[in-house]
C-alpha cells in the first residue's frame, strides 16, 4: 500500500503538471486565437466599408452628379461615409459581434462625424505619421472609450482634391448640400488626414468568450486528469503492486522458515523471471538444508558410537583393575581377551570416526560451494538490478522521444485547426462579400429605374419641343442629351450589373472551393488528431514499462537483501559443520591414545604373563 500511494503521489504529481502545462498552453493559443479572430472580422468589416466607400465614390455619386442638377445633392447615392454607415446599421447586431464602425473627422460635414477625444488624438496620429512618410496609416491598440478598453483599428484617409470643392469651399457645394449641413468647420486641408475609418472591439466580448472557452477548458482538463490517474493506479496495482506484494510475502514466509510455501497468482515479463529465480533458489536452499541435516545427524550418531567405546573402555580399564587385585594369571587371561575385543572395538571406531569426520569436511566444502553460488545468484540478481536501472533509463528515452513526436503531431493539429478556421472565416467573409454583392446589385437596379424614368421623361420632353415647333428646338436639344445620358447610365449600370454577377457566380464559386478544402482540412485534423492520441497511447505504455523496470529493480535490491541473509545462515551452518569436523578430529585423536593405552596394557600383561 506505501508503494502504491507514493507511485499515485508521484505519478499524480506529473500527470497534475503536465496537463497544467497544456492547459496553459492550450489557454494561450485560444486567447490568441479568438483575438485574432476578432482582428479578422474586424478587417472584413472594414475592407467591405472600404469596398462600399470606392464603389460609391467611383461609380454612382459621378453618375448621379451627370444626372443631378448642380445644386442638386443626394446624400444616398453621393456621399461614401453616409453610405458605409448606413450599410453597417443595416448588418444584423448577430452579425457584427458588438463592433462598432465609425467615419469620424476633425472636420466634419456632417455633425453625426465629429470626432470624439479618442478619435481626434487617433486622426491627429495618423497625419502626422502621413507627413513622416509612411505608407500604411493604420493603427492598432487599446484604449480607453467612456471608461471601457476597447481594441481599436483606425485607418487614416487623405483628403483628395476631389473631396476638396465640397469641404474646403462652401460656396461651391451643391445649393442643397449648403441648406442641409451648417458648414461651421474650418477647410480641409488638402493631402492632409483629417477623416478616418475606425472599428471598436469592446474587450469586455474578447474576455467573456476566454472566458467561457476556459471554463470548458478547465473542465475537460480536470476529467481527463482524474481518468488518466485512475487508469494507472489500476494499471500499476495490477501489473506491478500486486505481484510484488505476493513476492514479499513468500520472502518473509522463507526467511520465517516456511520454505513450503508456493507463490500464488500470475506474473508477467520480468517479474515472471524473477518470480522462478526466488523459487529456484529456495528449493536449492531447501536442499542444501536437507543434506547439512542428514550430514549432521550422520554426525551425531558416530559420535554417540564413539562416547560408547570410550565407557566400554573405560569399564574395562577397570575390570582389569580388579583382575590384578583378584589375581593376575586370570587377570591377565581376561584382560587379554578384553583388550583384543576393546582393540578390534576401537579399530572400528576409528575408522568410524575418520568417515565422520571425512563427513563434515565434505559437508563443509558442499555449505561452502552453496555459499559461493549464493554469491554468485546475488551478483545475478545486482547485474539483473543495473540492467534493469538501464532498461529504465532507455525507457525514459523512448518516453521522451515519443512525447516530442506528440508535441509535433500536436503542433501539426494546431496548425491545422488554425488553417481550417481561417478558411471557415474566408467563407464566411465570401458570403458576407456576396451578399454586399447583392445589396449593391439592389442600388444599381434603382440606379437603373432612375435611368429608365429619366430616358422616358426626356422622350416626354423631345416630343413636347417637338409639339412647341421653333420655340422649342433648343430643349428638344437639351433632352436629347439628357436622353443620351440616360442611355448611358444605363449601359454602365448594365455592365456594372454584369461585374456584380460575376463577382457573385465568383464567389460561390470560392465558397464551394473553401467548403471543399475545410472537408479535407477536417479530415486532416482528424487523421493528425489519432496520431496525436496513438503516440500519447505510446507514451503511456512507455511510462509504464519504464515503472515497471524501476520496480524490478527494487524487487531485485531486496531479493539481493534476502540473498545477504541466507548467505549468513550459510555460514552459520558452515561454522557448526567445522565444529564438528573438529569433534571429530579431537575424538579421533583420543581413540589413537586409546589405543595406545590398550597396546600398553597388552604389553603389560605379556610381561605379567612371562614372569608367572
Amino acid at each position: 500500500m506505501k508503494l502504491n500511494r507514493v507511485f499515485i503521489a508521484i505519478a499524480g504529481g506529473i500527470c497534475l503538471l503536465a496537463m497544467a502545462v497544456l492547459i496553459l498552453s492550450i489557454n494561450r493559443i485560444m486567447d490568441r486565437e479568438i483575438t485574432t479572430q476578432y482582428e479578422e472580422k474586424a478587417d472584413m468589416l472594414l475592407f467591405s466599408m472600404k469596398a462600399v466607400r470606392s464603389h460609391i465614390g467611383s461609380v454612382v455619386r459621378p453618375e448621379a452628379t451627370g444626372l443631378l442638377d448642380p445644386d442638386d445633392f443626394v446624400v444616398e447615392l453621393q456621399s461614401t461615409s453616409y453610405a458605409a454607415n448606413r450599410v453597417f446599421d443595416a448588418m444584423p447586431d448577430d452579425r457584427k459581434y458588438e463592433i462598432v464602425f465609425r467615419t469620424p473627422s476633425t472636420k466634419p460635414m456632417n455633425p453625426g462625424n465629429k470626432a470624439t477625444p479618442v478619435e481626434e488624438e487617433l486622426i491627429q496620429l495618423l497625419d502626422r505619421m502621413h507627413l513622416s512618410g509612411e505608407n500604411d496609416l493604420e493603427w492598432r491598440g487599446v484604449k480607453k472609450v467612456d471608461g471601457v478598453d476597447h481594441y481599436i483599428i483606425a485607418q487614416g484617409a487623405v483628403n483628395a482634391p476631389s473631396c476638396l470643392p465640397c469641404h474646403s469651399q462652401p460656396e461651391d457645394a451643391p445649393l442643397s448640400m449648403q441648406q442641409r449641413y451648417p458648414f461651421d468647420y474650418p477647410p480641409r486641408l488638402a493631402d492632409r488626414v483629417e477623416t478616418a475609418e475606425i472599428v471598436y472591439i469592446p474587450m469586455s466580448s474578447i474576455y467573456a468568450t476566454i472566458k467561457n472557452a476556459n471554463q470548458i477548458l478547465f473542465i475537460l482538463g480536470g476529467i481527463g486528469l482524474i481518468s488518466i490517474v485512475l487508469a494507472v493506479y489500476l494499471l500499476f496495482s495490477k501489473m506491478i503492486s500486486s505481484p510484488l506484494g505476493r513476492l514479499r510475502q513468500y520472502t518473509l514466509a522463507v526467511e520465517q522458515g516456511d520454505l513450503n510455501r508456493e507463490i500464488q497468482g500470475k506474473f508477467r515479463g520480468e517479474l515472471d523471471s524473477l518470480r522462478s529465480a526466488i523459487q529456484g533458489m529456495v528449493q536449492k536452499l531447501k536442499e542444501k538444508i536437507l543434506e547439512a541435516e542428514d550430514k549432521s545427524k550422520e554426525a551425531e550418531t558416530e559420535s554417540q558410537r564413539a562416547m560408547q567405546a570410550v565407557e566400554e573402555a573405560e569399564q574395562a580399564r577397570k575390570e582389569a583393575e580388579q583382575a590384578k587385585n583378584e589375581g593376575m594369571q586370570h587377570a591377565a587371561s581376561s584382560v587379554d581377551q578384553i583388550v583384543d575385543r576393546l582393540t578390534g572395538s576401537l579399530q572400528d571406531l576409528s575408522s568410524q570416526v575418520r568417515h565422520s569426520s571425512q563427513s563434515a569436511h565434505s559437508q563443509n566444502e558442499r555449505v561452502a560451494e552453496s555459499s559461493t553460488a549464493m554469491e554468485q545468484m546475488n551478483a545475478t540478481v545486482l547485474e539483473v538490478s543495473r540492467n534493469a536501472s538501464n532498461v529504465a533509463e532507455r525507457t525514459d528515452e523512448s518516453k521522451n522521444k515519443a512525447q516530442m513526436g506528440s508535441d509535433v503531431v500536436q503542433q501539426a493539429v494546431d496548425a491545422i485547426m488554425k488553417v481550417q478556421k481561417q478558411a471557415d472565416s474566408l467563407r464566411n467573409n465570401l458570403g458576407k462579400l456576396g451578399e454586399e454583392a447583392e445589396g449593391i446589385s439592389k442600388i444599381m437596379n434603382v440606379i437603373d429605374d432612375i435611368a429608365d424614368q429619366t430616358n422616358l421623361l426626356a422622350l416626354n420632353a423631345a416630343i413636347e419641343a417637338a409639339r412647341a415647333g421653333e420655340a422649342g428646338r433648343g430643349f428638344a436639344v437639351v433632352a436629347d442629351e439628357v436622353r443620351k445620358l440616360a442611355e448611358k447610365t444605363m449601359n454602365a449600370t448594365k455592365e456594372v450589373s454584369e461585374a456584380i454577377s460575376s463577382i457573385q457566380n465568383g464567389t460561390k464559386t470560392n465558397i464551394q472551393a473553401m467548403e471543399e478544402a475545410a472537408k479535407a482540412v477536417q479530415e486532416a485534423t482528424e487523421l493528425a488528431r489519432k496520431s496525436g492520441q496513438a503516440l500519447e497511447e505510446i507514451v503511456k505504455l512507455v511510462s509504464a514499462a519504464a515503472d515497471d523496470v524501476r520496480s524490478i529493480a527494487t524487487a531485485t535490491e531486496e531479493q539481493s537483501a534476502s540473498s545477504d541473509q541466507i548467505n549468513v545462515s550459510l555460514e552459520e551452518i558452515s561454522r557448526l559443520s567445522s565444529d564438528t569436523a573438529e569433534v571429530m578430529n579431537n575424538s579421533e585423536q583420543a581413540i589413537k591414545e586409546l589405543l595406545r593405552q590398550v597396546h600398553m596394557l597388552q604389553e603389560l600383561v605379556r610381561e605379567m604373563k612371562e614372569e608367572q
